[in-house]
């Protein structure tokens, strides 16, 4: 049999916690079948870790890739082999992605060449990075940052929004980041998608109305000058600076912020390499920012260490941008509480434990009045102001949080007599959890989305159910009956496409509601071929290059226009005494253009049939979990395959029995008619005809491994030669008397 190599890929939280790539060589007969023995497998070697890895991908060993011992799992040949989807290369040779990696750099210095870079990695490195230089090491953070399900929704927003837009990848750097401040301004709260989109849409088709799009007006800018003026960097300020302060706040040591020593520097370092989800985290946070390098180190190590105390905040990206926010809004440094043990605090001074002027004071209860969590923070230097309402807290509890550690920090120190609760009351909320400060985190995946739909359904009221009989029985695929399409872009999968075999949309129709025609069908109202955008040619100067585009036009000078084709149909059903119907529409592209020219579909009607044929059955439930998105889960889909595949299995025993039991009956038939007949020659003609029939089944028999089976039929095929050759001799023996 074919060898085949399987490869486990861990899902993304095994990996985060050190879940390794597995590989296993199998003999099978075919794919399919060396991915059955392959789970099989990885269930009998890791009994407690199988849920960890995702469905494997098996490739057909072949001469010149390596592959490992058969039968045997190996940790290390994924660490020293690459699989790029088809075979197996040693990482020794050069491959696609090493490519790639030199395409993206520039020079021999290791930095990135921006210009070519994908639009949502242009967008990542501008929101991490500004308008710096970046190496490759700096890339893979951005990487980061854009493939984390889990991070900041604001920024997921907006670069899945900009990478939408084609325009923008042409653009300058500087020009994406105008457009993304533009955005932080117009967007105060966590933006949506669609907001976001169709607000960069028309920055970047209208620019001569961006002011009327952000509302913005000049403001002059007041420099008030500060007698606690924290200490000044004494060298160039770039974000690998600003990684290793956030990594030197995160130590449990407390030390001073301009005296670490080259121990904890080390260790901040270690803790960078290391791809700390709290460092990564923070850092992510104040990279985005704007501001982002010209917060004072002081600043970042206050907050730091306030924030990783609460856990909250490693948790809840929201309630983490909520505390920086309001943190930084007070520009000078705070001063500090110190616990002196026996419920005794101290307030000390500021930074430098100089005693601060009364002005100084002052000027900071007006700034740390303006700072609730209710109210609107503003950044430490701005060029324009943006009118907006009052900004809403984020959740109760966030704010909660956030306003518990700004107290412990000093920031409410100023605070009016009445309002202020006793400083050791305070810090005992803090590091008391309360149930105002407890907050419970939905981990929602399809598995269980799948499982909760299920259980509400079944906690229904009775008429309720009886409304969701059809859904109930229809709302599960057959994985086997569907079709998945992946669009891909510079590489990287930008689409997935779950297509359904309408012929078994029909059979479950069928299924539910009888013959088509009699217990369901569809009848036709009416079809249109709509026109479509213009076709496009080009523009060439006197040097045939492409200056620009223009509507292609016909002899008589109209404009040559895409066809679409549309038609409206209406579903019927017979449920019982119930008959139902409703309406559905199927499109069709008729006349478009390709890469390869101009297109026209002779199959519109069939095709824009079929499309609202499948539109109007998942109105009333079928394949329900393609259209809710539960076949985008690896989780939920071997849940359902596993159902579907015991069923089909059951189907197939069936089969096989029936098909047994034929054989059987036809063996029976063929060797009484070979008894009874009259000529040689008619015998051997019975014979061979039923011999075909039984070598077929032995040849399956074989190729799907059913010994038993193999058996009986190799003792049938014995005992039809020995009847034949009873037979013959009996015409032999006829012959003879007659001669």
């Amino acid at each position: 049999m074919t060898v085949f190599i399987c490869l486990f890929e861990p899902k993304k939280a095994a990996l985060k916690n050190g879940a390794i790539p597995l590989v296993i060589a199998l003999e099978a007969i075919n794919k399919k079948m060396a991915s059955a023995l392959a789970i099989g497998k990885l269930w009998e070697a890791y009994p407690a870790a199988g849920d960890n890895f995702a469905d494997p991908k098996v490739c057909e060993d072949s001469v010149g890739q390596p592959r490992p011992v058969v039968g045997e799992f190996d940790e290390q040949f994924a660490q020293d082999n690459t699989f790029d989807g088809k075979v197996w290369t040693p990482n020794t040779m050069a491959s696609a992605e090493d490519e790639d990696d030199k395409d993206e750099q520039g020079d021999d210095s290791g930095l990135v060449n921006y210009a070519k870079l994908g639009i949502d990695v242009k967008v990542g490195k501008v929101l991490m990075y500004d308008l710096h230089d970046i190496d490759t090491h700096e890339l893979s953070l951005v990487y980061d940052l854009i493939n984390d399900d889990e991070g900041d929704a604001g920024l997921r927003s907006i670069i899945t929004a900009l990478a939408g837009i084609p325009a923008i990848g042409a653009m300058y750097q500087e020009s994406v980041k105008e457009l993304i401040d533009a955005i932080n301004v117009k967007f105060p709260k966590i933006p949506q998608f669609p907001e976001v989109q169709k607000f960069a849409q028309k920055w970047v088709d209208e620019p001569n109305k961006r002011d009327e799009l952000t509302g913005a007006k000049k403001v002059t800018r007041i420099n008030t000058p500060s007698s606690d003026e924290p200490i000044k960097r004494g060298f160039d300020h770039t974000y690998k600076t600003l990684d290793l302060e956030v990594a030197l706040a995160l130590l449990p040591a407390d030390f001073n912020c301009w005296d670490a020593t080259s121990a904890e520097v080390k260790q901040a370092k270690e803790l960078m390499d290391s791809n700390d989800d709290a460092w990564r985290k923070w850092s992510t946070e104040l990279r985005v920012r704007s501001d982002a390098l010209s917060i004072p180190r002081e600043t970042i190590f206050e907050v730091i260490r306030a924030g990783k105390k609460q856990p909250i905040f490693l948790t809840d990206a929201t309630a983490r941008k909520e505390f920086i926010t309001q943190c930084l809004a007070v520009k000078s440094p705070q001063p500090a509480v110190t616990n002196l043990g026996d419920g005794k605090f101290s307030i000390d001074g500021l930074v430098g434990s100089e005693p601060q002027p009364a002005a100084n004071s002052e000027t900071k209860l007006a700034l740390v009045a303006n700072s609730e969590p209710e109210t609107e923070t503003k950044p430490p230097v701005v060029a324009t102001e943006q009118e907006k309402p009052a900004q809403e807290p984020i959740s109760d509890n966030a704010a909660q949080q956030a306003k518990e550690t700004l107290d412990q920090l000093g920031y409410g120190v100023y605070a009016s007599t009445d309002d202020k609760l006793e400083l050791s009351e305070k810090v005992a909320e803090a590091t008391q959890p309360t149930e105002a400060t407890t907050i419970e985190i939905n981990t929602d995946t399809f598995q269980q989305r799948a499982t909760q739909i299920d259980n509400d359904i079944s906690k229904l009221s009775k008429a309720s159910q009886d409304n969701l009989c059809i859904w109930k029985l229809v709302q599960r695929t057959d994985p086997a009956r569907t079709k998945r399409k992946d669009t891909e872009k510079n590489g990287k999968i930008i689409r997935s496409v779950t297509s359904i075999n309408p012929t078994y949309q029909a059979m479950r129709a069928t299924e539910i509601f009888g013959p088509f025609g009699s217990g369901w069908g569809v009848d036709i109202i009416s079809e249109e071929f709509i026109p479509g955008i213009p076709f496009m040619e080009a523009i060439l100067d006197s040097n045939n290059r492409e200056i620009g585009r223009k509507p292609m036009r016909d002899g008589d000078g109209m404009i040559l226009r895409t066809s679409n084709h549309t038609m409206r149909i209406e579903l019927w059903y017979r449920l019982g005494e119930m008959r139902g119907k409703f309406t559905a529409f199927g499109h069709t592209k008729h006349i478009y253009q390709t890469t390869y020219g101009f297109t026209c579909d002779d199959e519109v009607s069939k095709k824009s049939l079929t499309d609202a044929t499948t539109k109007a059955l998942a109105q009333l439930g079928f394949s329900a979990d393609v259209f809710m998105g539960m076949f985008d889960d690896a989780e939920y889909n071997a849940d359902n395959s596993l159902g579907f595949s015991l069923k089909n299995a059951s189907n197939k025993a069936e089969d096989s029995v029936r098909l047994r039991s034929e054989l059987d009956d036809q063996f029976k038939a063929n060797t009484e008619t070979m008894r009874t007949a009259v000529t040689a020659n008619e015998v051997n003609k019975i014979c061979s005809t039923l011999t075909r029939v039984m070598d077929a089944h032995i040849k399956n028999a074989k190729a799907i491994g059913d010994k038993e089976y193999e058996k009986y039929l190799t003792g049938r095929l014995r005992r039809l030669n020995e009847i034949k050759a009873e037979c013959l001799i009996k015409f032999e023996n006829t012959s003879e008397k007659t001669s």
